[in-house]
């Protein structure tokens, strides 16, 4: 004997559970599964699945927008004026759907197309996932991966596209970062730790020179806990940034809307970690009027770093004494006078 299994959707009464209508949606043969690629259903064939089910599903749904009876406009009776195809994008799978458009003798006219009616043809779950892609990948390798999870190529999933959803979503969130509803907070802090570091990031575009972005992070001391013997977390923290060329203007703004949201107020200490870099000073700087004092640290790798750059400018027998002065640095006795080291003339 063999055997079959047989996907259906149906559509029934929610009352009297009586089927209005039903359709096989997929139908797969059974047998045994002699590798572990027989075992199963394949993601291709779930991807099928779940188109052919939303289809059934969609088609149903859509017929909703055709029982408006009254104009909003006027309040008078309207009436069909056609049936029109429109585009839907769901996480996995695209689709069409029919929308029966309306109007009324006013003039008034229903929109006849799901971006009209909801403002964008994508569901708001393929956004999300197309853009948490492309903050870890290239657009390039975002659009390969996000096809690959669909198993099929799709228009939506393009380079444009994907560039689009990114800017729509990074100025929504620059835009609510901004709001003072953001950043308002129930608590105060007596202290903000605040690490601002800036690197150059190389345009893809052809004849493009590299950009600066500004990254900053602030915490609580007390949200810095320990997890294991020899490391520590950050329970919480709020990280901004901006790569805008108009001078640090939003970086600014930003910045101060981060520690805002943490509780800063007039007495609060912020101690600002940052490589040493001065566009890093004048973002920390400018919380000067807003807290009680800055306090600036100049991070143990950019020191480290120095020491190193100015390591073969050191005569050899004065090597341990400089070394020495790091050590002397590194233990806090930085403020007394470490050591007087002659540097040779020659690789000055």
């Amino acid at each position: 004997m063999s055997f079959k299994i047989k996907y259906i959707a149906q559509l029934c009464d929610a009352e009297s559970n009586e089927i209005i209508e039903q359709e096989e949606i997929k139908i797969k043969g059974l047998s045994f599964p002699k590798t572990i690629n027989e075992f199963g259903i394949r993601h291709s064939e779930q991807i099928e699945l779940i188109k052919k089910a939303q289809d059934f599903f969609l088609k149903f749904q859509s017929q909703f927008f055709s029982e408006q009876k009254s104009c909003p406009k006027c309040g008078n009776k309207i009436h069909k004026k056609g049936k029109f195809t429109s585009d839907f994008h769901d996480v996995f799978t695209d689709h069409e759907v029919v929308v029966q458009r309306l109007g009324c003798n006013c003039g008034w006219m229903s929109d006849h197309s799901i971006q009209g009616i909801y403002g964008n043809s994508s569901h708001p779950e393929l956004v999300n996932l197309q853009v948490t892609n492309c903050a870890d990948k290239s657009f390039d390798k975002s659009s390969q991966n996000l096809n690959n999870i669909c198993c099929n190529k799709r228009k939506i999933n393009n380079h444009a596209t994907l560039i689009n959803n990114v800017n729509k979503v990074g100025t929504l969130l620059e835009q609510l970062k901004l709001s003072e509803e953001w950043s308002k907070s129930n608590t105060t802090a007596e202290q903000i730790i605040l690490n601002i570091d800036g690197g150059h990031v190389q345009n893809k575009e052809e004849g493009k020179h590299s950009f600066e972005e500004l990254v900053a992070t602030a915490y609580k001391p007390e949200d810095l806990v320990d997890t294991s013997a020899n490391r520590k977390e950050i329970r919480r923290k709020v990280t901004v940034a901006s790569a805008l060329q108009d001078s640090q203007k939003t970086m600014k703004a930003l910045t101060k809307q981060a520690c805002l949201k943490l509780g800063m107020d007039k007495n609060t200490i912020v101690t600002v970690l940052s490589d040493g870099a001065s566009n890093c000073w004048n973002v920390a700087e400018d919380l000067a009027s807003e807290c009680k004092n800055i306090i600036k640290v100049l991070d143990w790798f950019h020191i480290g770093k120095k020491f190193k750059e100015r390591e073969s400018k050191i005569l050899a027998k004065f090597i341990e004494d400089y070394n020495g002065a790091k050590w002397k640095l590194w233990h806090g006795k930085g403020s007394s006078k470490i050591v007087d080291l002659p540097i040779d003339s020659r690789l000055s």
